[in-house]
Parts: C-alpha cells; sequence; structure tokens
C-alpha cells in the first residue's frame, strides 16, 4: 500500500490539495492517518479522490456524490466498499501523469498555443488543471502532437485531429462498455443501480481491461493501413486525371506509334 502526504495525493488524482480538503470537509473522503502533525492517505484514498473527481466530471454535483457514496456504502463493509472503488477508478494507462507549464504546451504546439488552448484541451480531458500549471494524463499523446508539429501540421490542425481522436475513441469507449454489460447482463436489473450492480460492473471492468486495450491496439493499425492505401489512390488518380486534362496521357501512344515506324 503506498502512502501519500497531500500534495502528492492530489497530483496522482489529477486535482488540487484546495480540492482534496473540500471533499474532506463535505464527507466525501476520510481523514487522513494522523503522524504526529502530518496527515497520510493510501491507496482506499486515491482510489475514493479518483471516483470523486470522474462523478464531478460527468456533471454530478458534490451534493449528489454524497448521496450515491452514502447510498453505496450502506449496508456494505468497509472491504468490498474499497476493494470495488479501487477496481473502478484503476487507470486503464499504465503512464504516470506529468505535470507541464504553459510554455512547455508552446514548445510543443509553438509559439502559437495559447491559454485557450490550453482551455479546449482541458474540456476534452487531454489535460487537467494542476494548480497554476497544466497536467498531462498522458506525455506520450504530447510527444506525438509535437512529432505531428514537427512534421508540418498546422498547430490548427492538430487540436482538430485531438478533438476528433476523443470524440471517437470515447463513443468507441462507450459501444464497448455498453454493449457487452448488455451482453453479459451486468446492468442493473431495475430502474437504480444497487451496490450489487455497482459490484458486478466493477468485475467487469476489470476484464475488459486488456480485452479492450487489445481489441483498439490491433484494430486501429488495420483501419490506418485501408485509409493509407485509399489516401495512396486518391492521390494517384488526382494526378492520372491532371496528366489526361493537360494532354498528357495522349501524347504516349503517339511517341509509341512512331517508335513502333520506326
Amino acid at each position: 500500500m503506498t502512502d501519500f502526504r497531500l500534495d502528492d495525493l492530489a497530483r496522482a488524482a489529477g486535482t488540487t490539495a484546495r480540492n482534496v480538503r473540500l471533499y474532506q470537509e463535505r464527507g466525501l473522503l476520510p481523514p487522513p492517518r494522523l503522524v504526529g502533525r502530518v496527515g497520510w492517505y493510501d491507496d482506499a484514498h486515491l482510489a475514493r479522490l479518483r471516483l470523486v473527481t470522474r462523478l464531478l466530471d460527468r456533471g454530478y454535483s458534490l451534493g449528489n456524490i454524497g448521496e450515491l457514496l452514502h447510498t453505496w456504502e450502506s449496508g456494505r463493509d468497509l472491504t468490498t466498499v474499497l476493494g470495488v472503488e479501487q477496481v473502478i477508478t484503476m487507470p486503464w494507462s499504465d503512464e504516470d501523469p506529468e505535470p507541464v507549464t504553459l510554455t512547455g504546451l508552446r514548445d510543443a504546439f509553438g509559439p502559437d498555443f495559447t491559454a485557450e488552448e490550453a482551455t479546449h484541451l482541458v474540456e476534452i480531458g487531454l489535460l487537467q488543471r494542476h494548480g497554476q500549471r497544466y497536467l498531462l494524463p498522458s506525455p506520450a499523446l504530447l510527444g506525438v502532437a509535437r512529432e505531428l508539429v514537427a512534421i508540418g501540421l498546422p498547430m490548427d490542425a492538430v487540436m482538430r485531429l485531438a478533438e476528433t481522436l476523443v470524440e471517437h475513441l470515447a463513443a468507441i469507449a462507450h459501444d464497448f462498455a455498453a454493449t457487452t454489460s448488455a451482453g453479459l447482463d451486468t446492468g442493473p436489473s431495475a430502474d437504480e443501480y444497487t451496490p450489487e450492480d455497482v459490484k458486478n460492473l466493477a468485475q467487469l471492468s476489470q476484464r475488459l481491461r486488456p480485452l479492450a486495450a487489445l481489441a483498439v491496439n490491433r484494430a486501429f493499425p488495420l483501419a490506418m493501413d485501408r485509409e493509407s492505401v485509399a489516401l495512396l489512390g486518391a492521390a494517384m488518380s488526382e494526378g492520372r486525371e491532371r496528366s489526361e486534362s493537360s494532354g498528357g496521357a495522349g501524347a504516349r501512344p503517339e511517341r509509341e506509334s512512331r517508335g513502333r515506324g520506326a
């Protein structure tokens, strides 16, 4: 089990120390273990904090989240509650988030990158606010953006590509989760989720991790292969049409005819 100080816990969850204190005051997060004057948090605190922040991202209010947590904890033993929360909130990525400044983002995207673009990346989930700086959930994605800019793709095109990527992957993730949940009959049997439904979905989430990652990792190269061939074919077709319109295609048979008659 990992021990965290307040700032370390906030950084690991992609939030701020101020928010952690707020969630504690609202009863959404258990108090830390005190050793002298120092408060220590553990993996259970991190799981709960991630759950709270993700529910907030989904549009729930702090009051709604408090009611959900109270309902979920009612009649459940602590081990079950913590175990399910850790499974649900475990990151699917094995990357460690990294802090980054606006200057660092300009280095990656170019001098035209502004705070407005950073805000847009926060809105689509590729960047998180962390105090006066930002947090990169996936540093590797920033590396991809840097390379795209380096090969000459305009910054606004990279931003559009990022937005499209997030939009389509979100749809894929939703369909994958919803379809498997419905097909395996792990969804709620009534109008509302019960604690047992949540536990079943947590177990499904754990089983889906390697399958979903493998599906996307193998399917995307196949799709890119088709798109690359289609792009090359379109370019060759356009080049042939230009050649024919300029008379280049008609000149070749004439030269060949002269060669045969010589």
